[in-house]
């Protein structure tokens, strides 16, 4: 199948992931974590998941690895801009959002 790149906010505290965030995670063949990501996020994923640096997930790179079937999984301490997830459509790149959950 094809993969698909998703955006998991990861500035904040582990605990307020998503259920979906957290699967996410557990599932992704590749993590590409900004330097703001919280290790607490980053040590939820698979032990085995290939690591990118923030300098070597440019969105060629992460459009590249999803069409070869990978599940991409990019951590971000801001909002992906609307021009990325615009050019990884057109690179015929499903992508997901998933933002924290708002604190209560």
């Amino acid at each position: 199948g094809l993969g698909k790149v998703q955006f998991i906010e990861a500035s904040g505290p582990a605990d307020l992931l998503s259920l979906r965030a957290s699967r996410a995670l557990a599932a992704a063949d590749v993590l590409a974590p900004d330097a703001g990501a919280n290790p607490a996020i980053l040590s939820m994923a698979r032990r085995d998941a290939e690591r990118l640096t923030p300098g070597e997930a440019g969105l060629a790179v992460l459009a590249e690895l999803a069409r070869n079937g990978r599940r991409v999984v990019r951590l971000i301490a801001q909002p992906p801009s609307p021009a990325d997830v615009q050019a990884l459509n057109e690179a015929g790149v499903a992508v997901e959002i998933l933002l924290a959950a708002p604190a209560s």
